[in-house]
């Protein structure tokens, strides 16, 4: 069993989860790909490249957007189209179609800025490709599902961001029960067609803000709580059964610390 993880950078704790996941399933190799040769995550692998056609693997598991439809070409585990899910106002207007709960959005084509005060044209810029967002109340959620490849959900897991980094993830994340919320977000995922693996996403009011197609900075909590989606994902690949989802309630406390390797 050869198993890949692109873009591995410094995501030493999806690493782990790989090589955890890998151990449980018979054993095989853990396989990094990035394009930085002196990327931290290297250290953490049995074998590294710096470009998918340099390895060879059963398959690969992309953690970056930006990547996603290029690692499809290379026999990566990733949805349908999945370029469709970076573009906010696509991604909104597929909601839309689909009566899936979203934040309104509206698009302009430029901005113009200028002083509210004053003449002439100093000062004036003209932004591009900007879109107008509605502002929704209450707290934010993060989630993580697991779409198997039948397009049903395997199981889903949420939490309620309860401090935040200055990098925007979530410091400490308590995962929540919700029944009513996670029914919802799980008929709106099957929804989508094609959608497989496991699809991280942020939720405001009800509303699903974003959703991403990858493993997240948050996988290995989902993994904890119970949302086994790199385990899951390789026995899928091996044509296994996948165990039921057993949700467990934690709180993930996430820290930075040195390591000996």
């Amino acid at each position: 069993m050869r198993i890949a993880v692109s873009s591995i950078g410094s995501k030493v704790r999806i690493l782990k989860a790989a090589r955890d996941a890998i151990d449980r399933a018979g054993g095989g190799t853990l396989i990094g790909i990035d394009a930085d040769p002196g990327c931290v995550g290297r250290h953490f692998v049995d074998e590294f490249y710096t470009h998918y056609s340099e390895a060879e693997y059963d398959f690969l598991i992309p953690t970056r957007d930006g990547e996603l439809g290029e690692v499809g070409k290379w026999g990566g585990f990733v949805s349908d189209n999945p370029e469709k899910y970076n573009d906010k106002f696509i991604f909104t207007s597929l909601c839309e179609v689909l009566e899936i709960p979203h934040p309104k959005t509206f698009y302009a084509d430029e901005i113009l800025e200028k002083p509210r005060y004053g003449f002439a044209s100093e000062g004036v810029s003209i932004r591009k490709d900007m879109l107008f967002q509605e502002l929704l109340p209450g707290p934010e959620y993060g989630g993580e599902a697991y779409v198997r490849k039948d397009g049903k959900v395997h199981g889903i897991v949420l939490w309620e961001k309860t401090k935040r980094a200055p990098n925007g993830e979530a410091d400490i994340a308590t995962v929540i029960d919700a029944p009513y919320l996670e029914k919802k977000l799980t008929a709106g995922l099957e929804r989508f067609m094609g959608l497989r693996g496991p699809i991280n996403m942020d939720i405001m009011a009800g509303k699903l803000l974003e959703i991403n197609p990858r493993l997240g900075g948050t996988t290995d909590c989902a993994i904890a709580a119970g949302l086994d989606s790199i385990y899951w994902m390789i026995l899928e690949h091996f044509g296994k059964p996948l165990p039921p989802f057993e949700k467990k309630l934690i709180t993930l406390y996430q820290y930075r610390t040195a390591e000996v390797v």
